[in-house]
């Protein structure tokens, strides 16, 4: 075999491939050739509120990125559960966090949830949520923020009521059945009682 035809482009055709060692002789000795290996990605997650709730009105809207865009060819998953803030589950929001509720496909770099939030008639205020991720898997993914707080604006305020009355004269027993105890009346909102006695000061200053 020529020298030209040992050392010419043919002959290296196989240096193409990653991981290959290729020895060569070359001047009575051994002279050995490795291509360095491919580099695995490693991802940067984060989570954001991307919406705040308005009860009654909207939902809260949660959503993870990670950077660069995910190529390792299968999904990316993370785990979720509410950790803090001043809300229930189940009372003031629907909880659907738990296992692989966020999913980045390949190709992509985000993924979103939806929580829906419960219209009660409580007087309560605005409240948070706090949503933490973890367990990532699917590729090398580091999360920086782990956690994001979405507020719940309350809808709901003290109720104002008004009455009117008709005075007549009546008699205990006859035209009416005479009950001791204080008695309420519900608001209509539902939160709101007055008792009796301030029930008929209320009417008395009419």
């Amino acid at each position: 075999m020529s020298r030209k035809s040992f050392f010419g482009k043919s002959s290296f055709r196989f240096l193409n491939l990653p991981y290959l060692f290729v020895a060569i002789l070359l001047f009575g000795g051994v002279v050995w050739y490795s291509y360095p290996a491919e580099a695995a990605t490693t991802y940067t997650a984060n989570l954001n509120v991307i919406q705040n709730a308005i009860e009654g009105t909207t939902n809260i809207e949660y959503m993870i990125t990670i950077t660069p865009t995910n190529a390792s060819g299968v999904p990316i998953t993370f785990d979720s559960a509410f950790t803090g803030g001043s809300t229930v589950a189940g009372t003031d929001f629907t909880d659907v966090s738990g296992t692989g509720t966020f999913t980045i496909n390949n190709n992509k770099s985000a993924s979103a949830l939806s929580v829906s939030v419960i219209d009660d008639m409580e007087v309560e205020g605005d409240e948070t949520a706090e949503l933490t991720i973890s367990n990532s898997s699917g590729g090398d993914t580091t999360i920086a923020a782990s956690s994001a707080i979405a507020t719940i604006t309350d809808n709901d305020s003290a109720g104002e009521f008004s009455a009117t009355a008709t005075i007549a004269q009546t008699t205990d027993g006859i035209d009416y059945v005479n009950t001791s105890g204080p008695a309420t009346v519900s608001i209509s909102d539902g939160s709101t009682c007055v008792t009796e006695d301030e029930l008929k000061d209320f009417l008395n200053d009419r």
